[in-house]
């Protein structure tokens, strides 16, 4: 065509496919004819002809008509707008039709929902107001689109209802509320809910409708979200997925007070108030059918995986793909990346004391611990009485209870010999019951209210020696896992890491411990050098100080840092760029910072380049060492002000020596 357009005058571009004769009023002879061109509508050349020839518009159904008996027709109805839409750059991405009755906003709709280039919705959608409302063919009478709009029939054939949904309704939902009022059946509302999501518009983001819905603000008021529960779902696990979606557990939020709350509302029923964390039917980890798995609240996630890669014999590679999987869901909240290898729960002080041969302290009166005591009005006077140091020193007294006897049998006898004085004499069988009642209710007072429990005595000994849970992690070595242990336990139990419980624990987790070897007993600088997060789950960076064992000179930090970077960088899915070296390079940075402020810091071991659990003969040639190093000799003397005061002839040197000798 364009080599004969050359030479020839072409008027258009495309074949005339068709023509329509269109008679005069009488009907005797051809007064026009609609030429249809090659991949043109019929109902858009005839729109186009009455328009231009100023005909009255209702012929346009019978032309087309006509038309369409000849020749295929895929619509019967014109586009009576069409714009072109340009990118930011001045770039065509589109056209924008609109057919004769068609509301502006279902044209937009459709447009936008099929471009595949990122477009301002609101913009489009006001330029299309102001533009193509201004045409007498075109209908502007809402302001959301509808993405569903069809008459639906029953499995029967049997028409039960008009279903329209709009774009800022979910399918499921309009659905749902339309077999209510239709009061069709479940197998209908399935099919009637696979019809409109298998729709052209339509988007389901869901297969379940909510039932409940409840917006949620925190304590300032601030609105967080809406709260809502699926139709068949368990409350709690519609809570755990609102905590989980808007990250209420890193802030803290109580889950089990929300669905008590929850729970406590007529509109809901809940069968359970512990919440599923995860479930599946048929779960696969690395290529090997684990079968249904489920996982509750308070079980971490990474704990479950773990322990399935033991059972099923898997690899590390296994665990990482599997935990990525579920933990990078929107709905599930993933609180380590790591799991715990080995735990220690309960661990009592008092049942690793420095001599072995300590007893329970024995508590008598233990009613005064119950709560029903304490809360009362009376019992919380009368237990805080007796928790007096004098009057505890008198009841625990070994004669205690022989005064209470001795007393309580002397008042019978005074009460006797009153009568007597009166001339009324009792008969000696009533005087024997009396003082053997007596004997009977004193024991019994002592027995049951005075003496200690064992049980209680128990429960005591826990309570006050009561040490945090020890959790050693994968990629950690016990004994430096066991020495951050008892750093959290001193702040209670100082100093634990100098007492026998501390090496009992060691002994303990080595020998109990599985697929783990205890490398060493003395423990290395664990530095918290940040964490990565990716896609919002949270990889704690530890480091290792060999160094701080100053008989450990052969295992350079550069080394530790490569094993701390690989450790971090397997457990990333997807894989990082230079993970390792820029960990590395990281570490090494921000060692280098906290070498530079060791002087300074409050941890007197940490000052020292030492950790807790150094040798006492190993304290001083290190702070020797230090002092010597800053030319100043270690003195036998001390300093008369206490290291309170500087004096003005010392360099820095001089008072960097002193300050560590008074650490």
């Amino acid at each position: 065509m364009p080599k004969v357009c050359g030479v020839l005058q072409c008027n258009r571009m495309e074949p005339v496919v068709y023509s329509y004769p269109i008679k005069n009023e009488k009907g005797t002879a051809y007064m026009w004819k609609i030429d249809l061109l090659l991949g043109e509508e019929a109902a858009d050349a005839v729109h186009r002809f009455v328009v231009n020839k100023n005909m009255d518009l209702n012929l346009r159904q019978t032309m087309v008509k006509d038309i369409c008996k000849a020749i295929p027709c895929k619509r019967t109805r014109p586009i009576v707008y069409r714009k072109d839409v340009n990118n930011a750059d001045g770039v065509r991405i589109g056209t924008v039709e609109i057919l004769e009755g068609d509301e502006v906003v279902d044209a937009a709709m459709r447009f936008i929902s099929k471009t595949k280039y990122a477009i301002d919705e609101i913009a489009l959608k006001n330029f299309l107001f102001a533009d193509a409302c201004r045409h007498k063919l075109v209908k502007c009478t809402r302001l959301v689109a509808h993405v569903f709009e069809d008459k639906v029939r029953d499995k029967e054939g049997r028409e039960i209802g008009h279903l329209i949904i709009r774009e800022d309704e979910e399918p499921v939902d309009k659905v749902h509320e339309f077999c209510i009022s239709a009061d069709c059946h479940n197998d209908d509302r399935m099919k009637i809910l696979e019809m409109v999501c298998a729709s052209e518009f339509a988007v389901c983001r869901r297969k379940k409708p909510i039932i409940f819905t409840q917006p949620v603000t925190d304590p300032s008021g601030n609105r967080i979200g809406n709260l809502e529960v699926q139709l068949l779902e368990e409350p709690a696990d519609a809570v755990y997925r609102f905590f989980a979606r808007h990250k209420l557990f890193q802030t803290g939020w109580n889950i089990h007070n929300v669905i008590n709350q929850v729970c406590s509302l007529p509109q809901l029923a809940c069968q359970r108030k512990e919440p599923l964390q995860y479930n599946s039917d048929s779960f696969q980890m690395g290529n090997v059918d684990i079968g249904p798995l489920e996982i509750w609240y308070g079980d971490e996630i990474v704990d479950i995986l773990y322990q399935k890669r033991i059972e099923y014999n898997l690899t590390l590679h296994d665990q990482i793909l599997s935990f990525n999987l579920i933990c990078k869901q929107r709905d599930v909240y993933c609180h380590r990346t790591r799991a715990v290898v080995y735990e220690l729960k309960d661990i009592t002080k008092h049942d690793f004391e420095k001599f072995g041969n300590e007893t329970c302290a024995r508590k008598y009166m233990g009613w005064q611990f119950l709560s029903t005591v304490a809360n009362s009005f009376f019992g919380s006077k009368l237990s805080n009485f007796i928790k007096i140091n004098t009057v505890e020193r008198i009841v625990s007294h070994p004669l205690f209870p022989i005064l209470s006897l001795s007393t309580s049998l002397v008042l019978p006898h005074l009460l006797f010999s009153s009568f007597s004085n009166r001339k009324m004499k009792l008969h000696i069988g009533y005087k024997l019951v009396l003082y053997g009642a007596v004997y009977l209710c004193t024991c019994l007072t002592q027995s049951l209210l005075v003496e200690p429990r064992n049980s209680l005595d128990q429960l005591l000994h826990i309570h006050h020696g009561k040490l945090p849970d020890l959790q050693i992690l994968e990629d950690q070595e016990p004994v430096d896992a066991i020495l951050k242990w008892a750093k959290k336990a001193a702040k209670d139990h100082h100093p634990i890491v100098r007492e026998p419980i501390y090496w009992d624990i060691i002994d303990k987790t080595c020998l109990e411990i599985q697929g783990i070897e205890c490398k060493r007993r003395r423990a290395w600088e664990i530095i918290d050098m940040g964490a990565i997060t990716l896609d919002g789950l949270t990889y704690q960076i530890e480091f290792s100080n060999p160094l701080i064992n100053h008989k450990m000179r052969s295992r350079t930090q550069d080394q530790a840092a490569q094993n701390a970077a690989e450790m971090v960088c397997r457990r990333l899915v997807p894989q990082l760029a230079d993970c390792t070296k820029n960990i590395v390079a990281h570490i090494t940075q921000q060692l280098r910072v906290f070498e530079s402020g060791r002087l300074e810091n409050k941890n007197v071991y940490t000052k020292f380049g030492l950790e807790m659990d150094t040798p006492q003969e190993e304290i001083f040639p290190v702070v020797a060492s230090m002092i010597r190093s800053r030319g100043t000799n270690i003195s036998p003397f001390t300093r008369v002000d206490n290291g309170t005061v500087s004096y003005p002839k010392w360099d820095k040197n001089t008072i960097a020596a002193f300050h560590i000798m008074d650490s």
